[in-house]
């Protein structure tokens, strides 16, 4: 059942959480729901707990949360997942005033065994990928109609799980594949570079790269391509004696005009002003 009236500090409109009993054989046998919801809510959100028997998956769509438990103090961001273990006193603090994010509550099966290989990878905090995402929708639903199949419960969380810990995702493998991502702009500015190339070798959605991206380097893909672009550009400006269009199109701009208002609206002088400092 639906609560729309919560009645923690900080929670928005539009809040909801499902509560769900489950079966003594899914509790001996499987990986069993306990609670779901959706929440949006702003910076006086912040709930503290001594223990509750079970794990905590949750997925940030916008904002942020500050999580610690463990020892660990951990930010989570959009596009990004949570694995949380409450069996131990934690607390979970909005850091934004737009904050929104799904969640639920699960135990059972090898729980334990899978946050212990997890916490070990170093992978509490991970993007989520696309099949991720479709499993959670999948049980917000089945939790939101109050019709959870426990087995297919159990097969969607296992299945989250699996891919936490053996992931794509894990903080040393997005480290390795935003340096994948960056190099290939390093390597490519001068060309037309679409987002869709990038996505591609992040192993992510456009739309979920782009928030990706942004949330790695505060900048939108476009915005971190035009400023290396500018980065290149003040070092010829700076190293040789190339005409404005000949850099211009040295650096991927497709006319010295744009070269021009790009340059002056980043550094506050046009090109030719520039290389008049040095």
């Amino acid at each position: 059942m639906a609560h729309k009236e919560i009645q923690d500090s900080g929670v928005l409109t539009d809040s909801y959480i499902y509560a769900h009993i489950p079966s003594p054989f899914a509790q001996n046998a499987l990986y069993y729901l306990l609670y779901a919801g959706e929440l949006r809510c702003d910076t006086r959100y912040c709930i503290e707990r001594q223990h509750l028997n079970m794990y905590l998956l949750v997925y940030v769509v916008e904002g942020g949360l500050r999580c610690q438990f463990g020892g660990n103090t951990l930010t989570v961001g959009p596009g990004e997942l949570i694995l949380m273990d409450c069996r131990q006193h934690h607390i979970c603090q909005s850091i934004a005033d737009n904050t929104h994010f799904r969640w639920f509550y699960f135990n059972g099966a090898s729980s334990s065994y899978y946050y212990d290989l997890i916490d070990q990878r170093h992978n509490l905090v991970t993007t989520a990928s696309e099949t991720t995402l479709h499993n959670l929708e999948s049980i917000l639903n089945m939790m939101k109609e109050d019709m959870v199949d426990e087995h297919q419960a159990s097969v969607l969380i296992h299945t989250m799980l699996w891919e936490i810990a053996a992931d794509s995702s894990s903080k040393d493998f997005r480290t390795n594949r935003a340096r994948q991502v960056l190099s290939y702009i390093h390597s490519n500015y001068q060309d037309d570079i679409m987002v869709e190339q990038l996505a591609n070798i992040a192993s992510l959605s456009p739309y979920h790269f782009i928030r990706w991206f942004k949330h790695l380097t505060s900048t939108t893909p476009h915005e971190y391509l035009i400023n290396y672009r500018l980065k290149k550009a003040k070092e010829l400006l700076i190293n040789t004696d190339d005409s404005i269009e000949q850099i211009a199109c040295q650096c991927g701009f497709n006319s010295a005009s744009h070269f021009c208002r790009c340059f002056k609206k980043e550094v506050g002088v046009t090109p030719r002003e520039f290389r008049h400092l040095f």
